[in-house]
């Protein structure tokens, strides 16, 4: 079968992105790494922390990495854990440029230095690190979170005297608990009494003793009649932690329980989902805690609070600002805010919770009120991950995005990032991003800085305003479209950023590469036939005197299947038709489709089209999603009149097969398997 030239546009066309960043970079193989938590010091440069595969195990090690502000690497620093699910879940800085980790691990052998708790709770563990600012040393590192249960650190925040601040989720029942601060007898795992709280603890600057703690706990749930969520487990978790001028304590988190020990005259005595206190800075008393809503989506098996916080920051005043996802119909969006009013489909709230808008809000230091608050959101899902205040009164917000006008439409991507006046009433700036790139993790400082951790591994730090030259996101097969950074020799590619129209050159090390598309916004090449073999190459984008280089790694199969615009594969079916919900390709008939980043395919010359027909025999093809069949290969190689790095793959629908009308395949190469792709098959 020869391709169909309709389908040309389908494979190597280009899609929108917005601004690029002053640079972006990839941490190693992201095969291996995973970064969690992204940080930003006054002086540019970034930290970025996380866990990076032991090689030859499935054991993990945490990990965290210093860029400068040109985006090269000062040092990667590691601390050992050593355990299946380790994750990082907070990262801090003191004054004197200490490094803290926190976050859970199932390990029971982690690197213990001048250790509070030394041996692991029940489960996944909540720990502890500090590192020497050159990342050489672990100064102190401990188990955290109580020895009866499992519980995890999900932030951490220090004063001028580098006294440790932390807040996260415990379920063990012998987590400390200091006089005049709120405990609970029902912490446990056992069901269907299943029970965790928030933690709230200060750690002297010592590192030796626990100056005071708390736990903030529920056990009554919400259900409507006829649910099971009475059943589900009650959490209540903390997931931000900051401080005033003055040294009291604010905490941010969400739970699934009504009856947390709200305080009078705080906003919202009668609530769920997102909640923040407040503990004096003697620790010794709860000065107020407070929920944001009461809305909740009774569905059965569980309940779906409306109102959930993300981020929270805290300026010396003592005012909150916070920031989060809200399905809230209800949510107290202030008289003159940038958006009073939802921005989603509202039903009723028996039915699951609809798409949600982001949500920022100002409280007030005491709790007892909001000082303003606005909806963030169009009609699709948003949520907001991540507050920044910046030294002009500005509060910046990002996230993800699912609609098309929000916040402008000026720009295109699925993460975001916005800024809004100090009375919450403007939005004064905004740019989309592809998405990825600033919504795994986030750090919005006061220059204003954005420091931004994908959730692919990629590492961007950027300056809102325009870029000059060349900037680049990240390279990706060009059959999927997610920025990685391993690639194959042969494999078609697109490069992601801006300012890559006009004369431009792509290189990958000494190699040139061919170009098969140049926008302004999207590179789509060919990494050169002689890249293969190699462990790492420096890929280079140049252009107008100007030039950006991003490490990439090589692999020797990275096997895709080209798609067409609605996410099905671009295959042909046996009678020459395009396969589509019109055109379905029967049982047992040849179906061929075109592909990329396979081993052995990909021969001649770097650019050349391909001249003939060349079968390989690479590649193998499963066909179905729970039911699964390997098909017929009946041709896997150089697709005839298409440049080298394009493959075909001939197969044959198992004649037996039971699924339809819309199935998946999967193209498997050298133990390698492709994502899946949508293939419509008559019934």
């Amino acid at each position: 079968m020869r391709f169909n030239n309709v389908l040309i546009s389908l494979l190597l066309g280009s899609s929108s992105l917005a601004q690029a960043a002053n640079f972006s970079t990839f941490l190693g193989d992201t095969r291996t790494y995973r970064a969690t938590k992204v940080l930003g010091d006054a002086a540019g440069n970034t930290y970025v922390a996380g866990t990076r595969r032991i090689p030859g195990t499935e054991l993990n090690n945490c990990f965290v990495t210093k860029l400068d502000s040109t985006g090269s690497e000062v040092f990667t620093a590691a601390y050992r854990t050593g355990g299946r699910f380790d994750v990082v879940k907070a990262l801090a800085l003191d004054t004197a440029g200490n490094i803290y980790l926190g976050g859970s691990t199932d390990s029971t052998a982690i690197e213990r230095v001048g250790a509070l708790q030394t041996t692991r709770g029940l489960g996944s563990t909540g720990f502890l690190a500090k590192l020497s600012p050159d990342g050489a040393r672990v100064l102190w590192g401990t188990y955290f979170g109580g020895q009866r249960g499992p519980a995890e650190i999900n932030a951490i925040a220090l004063d001028r005297d580098q006294n440790i601040y932390v807040t996260g989720e415990t379920s063990a029942s012998d987590f400390p608990v200091t006089a005049g601060l709120p405990s609970s007898t029902r912490l446990g795992i056992s069901p269907p009494n299943i029970v965790s709280g928030t933690l709230v603890s200060k750690i002297a600057a010592t590192l030796d003793r626990v100056v005071w703690s708390g736990v903030v706990a529920g056990t009554a749930v919400s259900c409507g009649s006829g649910s099971s969520c009475f059943l589900s487990a009650r959490r209540t978790e903390g997931v931000a932690i900051g401080l005033d001028g003055d040294g009291n304590v604010y905490f941010a988190g969400n739970s699934n329980t009504t009856d947390l020990p709200t305080t009078q005259r705080a906003l919202a005595r009668e609530g769920i989902g997102a909640f923040v206190g407040k503990v004096n800075a003697a620790g010794t008393a709860l000065e107020f805690l407070t929920y944001l809503g009461a809305t909740n989506y009774i569905v059965t098996p569980t309940s779906t609070p409306a109102n959930q916080v993300a981020a929270m920051a805290v300026d010396v005043a003592g005012n909150i600002y916070l920031t989060g996802w809200t399905a809230d119909p209800r949510f107290p969006a202030s008289r003159g805010a940038y958006q009073t009013a939802f921005g989603g489909t509202f039903v009723d709230d028996r039915r699951p919770a609809p798409d949600g808008d982001a949500f920022v809000a100002k409280l007030r230091p005491d709790g007892s009120g909001l000082s303003w608050a606005t909806y963030a959101g169009g009609p699709g899902e948003e949520t907001a991950i991540g507050i920044g205040l910046t030294t002009n009164g500005e509060i910046w917000i990002a996230g993800r995005t699912a609609s098309a006008a929000f916040p402008d439409a000026s720009s295109s991507g699925a993460d975001f990032v916005a800024a809004f006046d100090a009375q919450g009433t403007r939005l004064l700036r905004s740019t989309r991003y592809f998405g990825a790139t600033v919504a795994g993790a986030v750090s919005l400082t006061a220059r204003p800085q954005i420091h931004a951790a994908g959730a692919n591994g990629l590492v961007s730090s950027l300056e809102p305003g325009p870029v000059s030259g060349p900037s680049v996101w990240g390279v990706a097969n060009a059959a999927v479209g997610m920025p990685q950074n391993v690639v194959a020799g042969g494999e078609v590619v697109s490069i992601y950023g801006v300012g890559l129209g006009g004369s431009i050159g792509v290189s990958f090390d000494e190699l040139a590469a061919p170009l098969l598309y140049v926008s302004p916004l999207q590179l789509n090449a060919v990494v050169p036939l002689g890249a293969r073999g190699r462990n790492s190459v420096r890929m280079r984008v140049s252009g107008g005197g100007n030039s950006v280089e991003m490490p990439v790694y090589l692999a020797a199969n990275r096997p895709e299947i080209f798609r067409q615009s609605d996410g099905t594969a671009a295959a042909i079916n046996e009678d020459g038709s395009v396969n589509s919900a019109a055109n379905p390709a029967k049982k047992g008939s040849v179906v061929a489709m075109w592909v990329t980043g396979v081993w052995g395919t990909a021969a001649g010359i770097d650019g050349a089209v391909s001249p003939g027909a060349a079968d390989h025999g690479c590649c193998g093809v499963i066909v179905g999603e729970f039911t699964t069949a390997r098909a017929e290969v009946l041709y896997s190689g150089a697709a005839p009149g298409l440049v080298v790095g394009v493959s075909q793959v001939n197969f044959r629908i198992p004649p037996d097969f039971p699924g339809g009308p819309l199935t998946v395949v999967r193209l498997t190469a050298g133990g390698e398997t492709s994502v899946p792709a949508r293939l419509h098959l008559a019934e």
